[in-house]
């Protein structure tokens, strides 16, 4: 019965540690944790707390003729890649030299996908003629977040064909697209009027002592703080969502170099899309209180003891 009773004190520990508050900000990073100076003179590499990133994105998006009819219809994949940076902090503070003019965390990313699930023609207005449409995206794409200073990322033209150094830098951060969705509205000479659209991630990676969730007293650099690297560490579910708008687009038939190959089944490429666009940048987490954080790492403990027991006995 003892030992029952053992197992049990174990598996307490260890789910505590998911019963929390979700925090959905605020926010702030280290850039010392990546071998930064920050602002330079300042008392050390801290950023202010900050509620939101806002960032810039610069995309080339290929279109594809998945099924039929034949032309652009619903049930068409898309395949996207870019480079985004950070340019600033809300509430505006600190951001240790990251934010604009010099974008010191940067955003790379290859074969971002969806599918084109509705397009609804225009009857009404100045825009009859014209077609709203409706986009999902897939699972899966990876955004990887890197520090550099001094900044390195360059944007050419719209559309990130001629984007330099943007994946340089000191890696500090891995999102997964765990989904999303988009709307853009077009014309009746085809031309771009208005888009937005939203992805929620998860982190699967993050530099230990760089990104932190701050604490009860909104502080950065406390005692109370939570680092991203420790929750992704024991399986706690840090979440990511960018917001973005459309603001600039060109487009261009296929067959051209801007139009990426194929993914296998995605069909024919039909045209690209170029964009840039600026967003925000949020992340959430069922934080632990710091008490519970102590019963998880005593369950660890417990549960390594028990492991090494077990060679011989059965809890």
């Amino acid at each position: 019965m003892a030992r029952f009773w053992k197992c049990g004190i174990v598996v307490a520990a260890v789910t505590l540690v998911f019963v929390g508050t979700s925090s959905a900000a605020p926010i702030y990073y280290n850039v010392g944790a990546a071998g930064g100076l920050g602002t330079v003179p300042d008392a050390n590499t801290l950023s202010s707390v900050f509620n939101q990133l806002t960032l810039f994105a610069d995309t080339t998006t290929t279109q594809y003729d998945t099924v039929g009819p034949a032309g652009f219809s619903v049930g068409d994949k898309f395949s996207d890649k870019g480079n985004a940076v950070i340019t600033n902090g809300i509430p505006i503070g600190d951001t240790e030299g990251v934010g604009s003019p010099a974008a010191e965390i940067t955003i790379a990313w290859d074969v971002l996908t969806g599918t084109t699930t509705a397009i609804t023609p225009i009857t009404t207005g100045p825009l009859t003629g014209g077609q709203n449409t409706i986009i999902n995206y897939d699972s899966g794409a990876i955004f990887h977040f890197f520090h550099q200073e001094p900044a390195n990322c360059l944007f050419g033209a719209i559309g990130a064909g001629d984007n330099t150094g943007c994946g340089d830098g000191t890696p500090v951060l891995d999102v997964m697209v765990t989904g999303g969705s988009g709307n853009n509205t077009f014309g009746p000479t085809g031309q771009f009027v208005t888009g937005s659209s939203n992805l929620q991630g998860k982190v699967v990676s993050a530099l230990p002592g760089f990104w932190f969730f701050a604490g009860a007293d909104g502080l950065a650099g406390t005692a109370d703080d939570v680092d991203f690297a420790l929750l992704v560490g024991l399986g706690i579910n840090v979440t990511a969502l960018v917001d973005q708008n459309t603001n600039n687009v060109a487009t261009i038939p296929c067959p051209n170099p801007a139009c990426a190959p194929a993914p296998p089944g995605f069909g024919p490429p039909l045209f690209a899309i170029q964009s840039d666009h600026d967003g925000s940048l949020v992340f959430a987490a069922a934080v632990p209180e710091p008490a519970t954080l102590l019963l998880l790492g005593a369950g660890l403990l417990s549960v390594a003891g028990i492991r090494h027991l077990r060679r011989r006995h059965t809890c």
